[in-house]
């Protein structure tokens, strides 16, 4: 993804009470990316967060990779390969089973992205450093151990079409809003 600095969300998890299980923000209006997890029935929920300085440009791809490990109370934040993130003791709350994906917005369809979105995956399994490093500039071509959903946005430029789930589970999504056509990084680092 590239993007600028706008209160907008990268992607946006939601469970059947319409409560954020996973979501990310980069950058964040104030410079800072966030990483969100597993609210609760009172709307608490698990955060990281950190300054992306020097902040990139709108021309700068990256690689980003989030990871909420309930297990070991891990919540991770990776940019091009490498862990750039991690606090141990965050990831406190167990996740609800979740029903909805948005990409490029919140919850509500609201918060919009500032930038282009080029590909998303999203993983039931904690996926490794040496997974996401050698995963992260190639297709992933159908279905991988805890591959949930993956979706290449880089074809599309009307709302209204369908995003085939290129991870065999027939998760398809729907292109919504005003689109417009970036041209997709050649590679990312």
């Amino acid at each position: 993804m590239r993007g600028v600095p706008r209160q907008a969300f990268l992607f946006y998890v939601t469970d059947d009470s319409h409560r954020r299980q996973l979501c990310a923000s980069v950058p964040w209006s104030d410079g800072n990316v966030y990483f969100d997890g597993a609210a609760d029935a009172s709307n608490k929920f698990n955060r990281i967060v950190k300054a992306l300085s020097p902040l990139d440009d709108q021309r700068t791809w990256n690689h980003w990779a989030f990871i909420y490990d309930q297990p070991q109370a891990r919540m991770s934040i990776y940019k091009n390969g490498v862990r750039w993130w991690s606090e141990q003791g965050k990831a406190t709350r167990p996740m609800a089973p979740c029903n909805r994906l948005v990409i490029g917005a919140d919850g509500d369809a609201k918060g919009h992205f500032a930038g282009a979105i080029c590909e998303v995956r999203l993983w039931s399994v904690t996926r490794t450093s040496t997974q996401i490093r050698e995963n992260m500039v190639r297709r992933i071509p159908g279905a991988d151990d805890g591959l949930i959903a993956s979706y290449a946005l880089d074809q599309f430029v009307q709302a209204g079409q369908s995003i085939p789930d290129r991870s065999g589970g027939g998760r398809n999504g729907v292109l919504r809003g005003t689109t417009v056509w970036a041209l997709k990084p050649g590679a990312l680092l």
